[in-house]
């Protein structure tokens, strides 16, 4: 896992982003060396991290990004928007970075992955059923697995179509993955008394998956931010990828930032985002939730029990009583919840004004801080290290372009003059 951020205000942007990465599902391996931001153009105002997934099709986000900087060269775009397509673009492109083979061999752990975590579904829901019903016999697993991946399916449909996937593309892997998804669904569902029409939903379920923003744990961010040519103040995007399939990578725009006269700042946590969002609310998010919930259960429980004792005495008063008193206790609810919500604002706004006025230096260093923070609450908590190692900050600006605050090396500067004079080259 990874903690990163980045604040904007009319100066430029910070980025900060720690150095931890985890090996394997469990995570239970954690190294604190892993570079996770870059400067996207050799000479333009534009940078970028990445976290979650730290490759790319097998292939380190750190080859990508330095590869398509060679790539760039010293090309400019009027928008930074036109950056981040240009990048998307050379995935999609690159077959010496990520040839064919290499893409269908991701896209088809995907499909794994997908119809294992379905087939666990169906196996949760057997139990359960077989438990209700005490039993189950042969005739009945089939409708129930068909419920479940009918389920899945309809979720999977409502996720907008991926840009770049229209419906020659989505024919084109149809045909080229359909062999895969037949051999893994046999794999993994083969014992199955299944029909052919669930079968065939199976079959859907994971070619849907592979054209649709419904991505898995696979799934990187990547965080573009800095200044077009004729852009005067800074814009950040965020993205989700999940590998490629048929020379397409699988991206998503999930948000992005403008400052603009009424937007003068910004301040967003990457990754694990709860502990900044904590700070600045002045409140863990999951305690509000559980807060809002339980001050509901209170309101809702406290009338229920008294129109019950009331319609001990007179069934017909607490029926009136109930459809009165009922929107009353909704309405008074949401008045309570809008004004902690405003209590909220109040407590952040001041923050992000001042943050609206911030000089560079001190830019860098809120963004620091606030890696800090989580880094500093993984390592005092029972929950697993996930955030840790140096903290790499870089700031942008239009004049000066992409300035490193703090950067770590692998190596020792002293001893390695040439590589520093490549980067300065570079640069």
């Amino acid at each position: 896992m990874t903690a990163e951020v980045g604040i904007l205000n009319r100066i430029g942007v910070a980025l900060a982003a720690d150095s931890a990465v985890s090996i394997g599902r469990e995570a239970n391996k954690i190294w604190t060396s892993a570079d996770k931001l870059f400067h996207l153009s050799q000479s333009a105002p534009v940078g970028i991290m990445v976290f979650g997934n730290a490759n790319f099709v097998g292939i380190p986000w750190e080859t990508v990004v330095k590869e398509f900087r060679k790539e760039l060269a010293d090309s400019r775009f009027d928008q930074l928007e036109q950056y981040a397509n240009r990048f998307f673009r050379f995935l999609g492109r690159s077959r010496v970075l990520f040839p064919e083979e290499s893409q269908d061999k991701m896209a088809e752990e995907l499909i794994v992955d997908l119809l294992y975590h379905l087939r666990h579904d169906v196996e949760s829901r057997l139990t359960r059923e077989a438990e209700q019903r005490d039993g189950l016999d042969d005739d009945e697993i089939g409708p129930i697995v068909d419920d479940v991946v009918s389920d899945r399916l309809s979720l999977i449909r409502k996720q907008a179509r991926l840009k770049g996937f229209g419906k020659k593309t989505v024919a084109e892997i149809r045909r080229r993955y359909g062999p895969a998804v037949r051999r893994v669904r046999s794999d993994v569902f083969g014992k199955l008394p299944i029909t052919s029409g669930v079968s065939r939903k199976i079959a859907s379920v994971a070619l849907e998956m592979l054209v649709r923003h419904y991505l898995g744990p696979s799934q990187s961010g990547v965080v573009v931010a800095g200044f077009g040519e004729t852009e005067g103040m800074p814009a950040l995007y965020c993205y989700e990828v999940e590998e490629m399939v048929s020379n397409r990578p699988r991206v998503a725009l999930t948000h992005e930032h403008r400052i603009a006269m009424d937007n003068r700042a910004v301040i967003i946590p990457f990754a694990q985002q709860e502990i900044v969002h904590a700070f600045l609310q002045s409140i863990d998010e999951k305690l509000a939730a559980h807060m809002r919930k339980s001050t509901a259960d209170l309101f809702t429980g406290a009338i229920s029990a008294i129109l019950d004792a009331i319609g001990d005495l007179d069934p017909v008063l607490k029926e009136n009583l109930s459809s009165a008193v009922e929107p009353e206790v909704q309405g008074v609810l949401q008045k309570l919840f809008k004004d902690w919500h405003q209590q909220s604002v109040r407590h952040w706004w001041p923050i992000v004004e001042i943050v609206s006025s911030l000089p560079k230096d001190e830019l860098a260093g809120m963004a620091e801080a606030l890696v800090n923070l989580t880094k500093f609450r993984r390592r005092i908590t029972p929950e697993r290290e996930t955030v840790g190692g140096p903290i790499d900050v870089a700031v942008i600006t239009k004049g000066d372009g992409f300035v490193w605050i703090k950067r770590k090396h692998y190596f020792d500067p002293a001893l390695n003059p040439r590589t520093l004079a490549r980067y300065t080259g570079e640069a």
